[in-house]
């Protein structure tokens, strides 16, 4: 699925442009979530694109015509607002389809009133009528009514959607999810360069009906026009192919159900010592328990499906390892480093140690670097890291 999302909506090595634009480059992650439900986070880079800089210095131009198309473009990749109504009225209108007898058991009598509704979420999206190809039409041929008529289901049905899925209940009191949003009526730029979209619906994120349509869930769709959002962005996901599933909630809620459970232990004859490190351990188990992965994570490995998804081959570049032996060259910056990482056992550069003729060899990164040939004297470490391969040399050579 997420291989048929990249090709055919994003449109990744296609000549068609794809939903964003042409894509230059995109990376995602899967995550599971507090329920085990396996979800995607991708970040695009569209072709040609502007760094934020660029889009900034244009936005604030005395001309007002990269704006407009701009704003364009950006309202064209996402909404906050469904189509031709408001949340409220969306949400009475679902409030009155009520399920079948049949889904609810025997002892239950809804009212049916429309018998034949199916939620949106359990189908599967249908596609558009071939379009008329007659310039001179008056939009009352076959192939317009059908269209016309296709479009009509496809704004309710993405309106459905988005009114099941997409709509948040929680306030920034609760936690922390920064809901309600601010509502903008019209998109424009302020004073200070910053782009603010149109967004009527306070309990909404952005979203893209196209993809809301053909996904039929819950989706999130953010375009970044800042280096800061960019760089929170880039690491926030990132990061999932590293970090622990237990959340912090998780944590507090482990802890507080061993104190829960242990309160006669806190209050005995137990030596305070060997107390807690009864408690430790009961906590360390109770979250250890949480970490373990889902089924539906552990089947996505078992099956040789990816946890991530780039679009291109990357190389790890052990920087810490370069600047430390750069600052020793600083008596300063030397001292205030070994004094902030005396206790950091990742500070200094692991360097593996093999045999080879009897001998120990080390093989340092950083001295591949310093020692490389005069060939390579004018390659910056930046293009040494990318394409430098290290290899064991045969017998024959």
């Amino acid at each position: 699925m997420v291989n048929t999302f990249i090709t055919d909506v994003l449109g990744w090595q296609s000549e068609e442009r794809g939903l964003f634009g042409h894509p230059n480059a995109f990376y995602g992650t899967v995550e599971q979530q507090g329920h085990l439900t396996l979800h995607l986070h991708l970040l695009l880079w569209v072709a040609n694109a502007m760094s934020p800089q660029e889009i900034r210095d244009k936005v604030m131009g005395p001309t007002s015509h990269f704006r407009r198309r701009l704003i364009r473009y950006l309202e064209s990749c996402h909404q906050a607002e469904l189509f031709n109504g408001t949340m409220a009225s969306a949400i009475e209108r679902k409030e009155k389809v009520k399920a079948p007898q049949s889904d609810l058991g025997s002892d239950s009598k809804p009212t049916v009133i429309h018998s034949e509704y199916q939620s949106p979420t359990h189908t599967f999206a249908a596609g558009p009528p071939p379009m008329c190809t007659d310039v001179e039409c008056k939009k009352t041929c076959t192939a317009c009514v059908r269209l016309a008529r296709w479009t009509s289901r496809y704004k309710k049905e993405v309106n459905d959607l988005l009114v099941r899925s997409n709509v948040h209940d929680h306030h920034h009191s609760r936690n922390g999810s920064r809901f309600p949003r601010d509502v903008f009526t019209v998109s424009g730029v302020d004073e200070n360069g910053h782009v603010n979209m149109r967004h009527m619906e306070p309990m909404m994120n952005t979203v893209n009906p196209l993809l809301t349509y053909v996904s039929r869930c819950n989706t999130d769709v953010t375009s970044l026009l800042s280096g800061t959002a960019v760089k929170a962005v880039v690491s926030y996901v990132s990061d999932y192919i590293s970090k622990l599933s237990l959340k912090l909630y998780q944590m507090f809620a482990s802890v507080y159900h061993v104190f829960d459970k242990e309160a006669d232990t806190i209050g005995g004859d137990i030596k305070e010592r060997e107390q807690a490190r009864h408690m430790m351990r009961k906590m360390v188990n109770s979250m250890s328990a949480k970490i373990e992965i889902g089924s539906p994570m552990a089947s996505m490995y078992v099956l040789g499906h990816p946890d991530h998804y780039p679009s291109h081959t990357y190389e790890i570049f052990p920087w810490r390892s370069y600047i430390m032996f750069v600052c020793m060259f600083w008596t300063q910056q030397a001292e205030a480093i070994v004094k902030f990482e005396d206790d950091d056992d990742e500070a200094e550069e692991r360097v593996p140690i093999g045999r080879q003729d009897g001998k120990f060899v080390a093989a340092s990164g950083v001295d591949d670097y310093r020692f490389r040939p005069v060939v390579y004297s004018h390659v910056s470490l930046y293009e040494w890291i990318q394409c430098a391969d290290r290899r064991a040399r045969t017998k024959q050579e």
